[in-house]
């Protein structure tokens, strides 16, 4: 009797072990593989490893207009697109049984596992650890992303390195914890699984010996070519060391002479310095107390820029007017002059020290139409001076930087002109009505609780703009 009673209490115990155990944080990895590098939208091959098992191969597609991604398994014969429910619940059957708990109110909708699936692509590294706590899911997630690993596979080669053993893993079917892998080699090329993920040619290369060089036998001649070569590379060290000591012995004379000319230009700054205070003794003083501190805060020099352009003006000196070769930069310089005039005339707005600014980013991007005359391509010109041109004028009207856009409509007037002369467009985007779409907007916050559709652009931060086909995204707070 005693010994029944026994096994009946070693049985509960190591019930309530098992149990206990399911119950705590383990170790989910990802294995993802796209169809095409080029076209994400061809979709993705899926494997998931835990501590017990590996999931069958998946595959996963995306719907060509919400971009919501489904199982291959859930389409329909006749090629109908899946439901919301039917993409749900196939992801619940395939998915959520890996992990530990998961928060089903927070992957109860396609929306929700799109964002799952952003979590799990975002990043090139062969294997990270991504953070997946906002979905209630607590278990340590990687994701091991096959086709960066193809792109750089050394690491693959170090059987002790985290990616190896992560691939070492998928070949046994399930996640485990080893310090040395010593049956590495066989396991990877013995498995029906692994090249799926990575090319059969790439797991051959990874352990293929290096060929060894033939040594080679030099006849005498050859053996006199090379003492004549070490002899002719002797002298040439020579005359290359007595060139560098006629070097230095040049450059101390031009230091000399530099000295002189540093003195003299001293002696020039001084003078004009002297002018300055004259013309304008209060402004100058501040100027002179900002360069002696050890900090000179950038707003203050574009301040005493546009002061300086405004004394220019004011005592008679006028700027001479550019003259470019490029039709482009010429067409940019009279809409610019144009505006000019009109706003110096007519503020657009209220404020007139944002008037001053806004004149100033003109005068400063005026000044880097010269670019293109120096044969620079119009798409770095577009990207390093355009672009930036158009967001500083839209970060003046921006009470603080996660503002929506509220530039007016003059400045607009004048923005809309200056992208037609370089052929860029604008991304249309109504806000509250347009629904976010991860080709031409880039997530820069989220509102939960809302009243509109998930995924509906609520506000835009930064404008987005298209050139010959390349994109710059939008960014925006949609709503979850």
């Amino acid at each position: 009797m005693r010994i029944y009673l026994s096994l009946l209490l070693a049985l509960l115990l190591l019930g309530t072990s098992t149990v206990w155990a399911q119950t705590q944080s383990q170790t989910v990895c990802f294995y993802i593989k796209r169809q095409n590098l080029l076209n994400p939208d061809d979709g993705l091959t899926l494997f998931i490893l835990n501590t017990r098992q590996r999931s069958p191969e998946l595959q996963l597609r995306y719907q060509p207009k919400t971009k919501f991604i489904y199982l291959e398994s859930t389409k329909p014969i006749a090629g109908v697109v899946p439901t919301a429910s039917e993409i749900v619940q196939a992801f619940e059957e395939r998915l959520l049984p890996f992990f530990t708990e998961f928060d089903k109110r927070k992957l109860s909708t396609p929306a929700h596992y799109k964002d799952l699936f952003e979590t799990l692509l975002s990043g090139t590294r062969p294997l990270k650890q991504v953070n997946l706590s906002a979905f209630g899911i607590s278990d340590r997630v990687l994701v091991f992303d096959a086709d960066a690993a193809e792109l750089n596979p050394a690491s693959l080669k170090d059987a002790n390195s985290t990616e190896a053993m992560a691939l070492y893993n998928f070949a046994v079917g399930e996640w485990q914890e080893r310090s040395s892998l010593l049956d590495y080699k066989d396991r990877l090329l013995k498995s029906p699984e692994v090249p799926s993920l990575i090319r059969r040619s790439t797991l051959e290369s990874l352990f293929a010996a290096p060929a060894a060089a033939p040594q080679a036998t030099l006849s005498a001649d050859e053996l006199l070519q090379i003492q004549k070569a070490e002899e002719r590379a002797t002298w040439a060290f020579l005359l290359s060391f007595l060139s560098l000591i006629i070097i230095i012995y040049l450059a101390i004379i031009s230091a000399g002479n530099l000295r002189k000319k540093r003195e003299q230009l001293s002696k020039l700054d001084a003078k004009v310095k002297h002018l300055e205070s004259k013309l304008n003794k209060p402004f100058y003083q501040e100027v002179i107390q900002q360069t002696d501190s050890s900090t000179f805060n950038p707003k203050t020099l574009e301040t005493l820029l546009l002061r300086l352009v405004a004394l220019e003006k004011k005592i008679g000196v006028e700027r001479a007017t550019p003259t470019f070769q490029s039709e482009m930069a010429r067409r940019a310089q009279a809409l610019i002059s144009s505006y000019q005039q009109r706003w110096s005339q007519t503020a657009p707005i209220p404020q007139a020290d944002l008037v001053q600014r806004l004149l100033f980013l003109l005068d400063e991007f005026l000044a880097e139409l010269a670019l293109l005359d120096v044969e620079l391509p119009l798409k770095p010109f577009i990207q390093k001076s355009l672009i930036p041109h158009i967001d500083k004028i839209d970060a003046l009207f921006q009470a603080e930087p996660d503002a929506p856009l509220s530039t007016p409509d003059s400045v607009q007037e004048y923005l809309r002109a200056l992208m037609n002369i370089f052929g860029v467009q604008e991304i249309e985007i109504k806000q509250k009505q347009s629904l976010f779409d991860i080709e031409k907007h880039e997530k820069a916050g989220a509102i939960l609780k809302t009243n509109y559709e998930p995924g509906t652009v609520l506000k835009v931060i930064r404008r987005g703009l298209l050139y010959n086909g390349s994109i710059r995204k939008a960014q925006v707070v949609k709503a979850e």
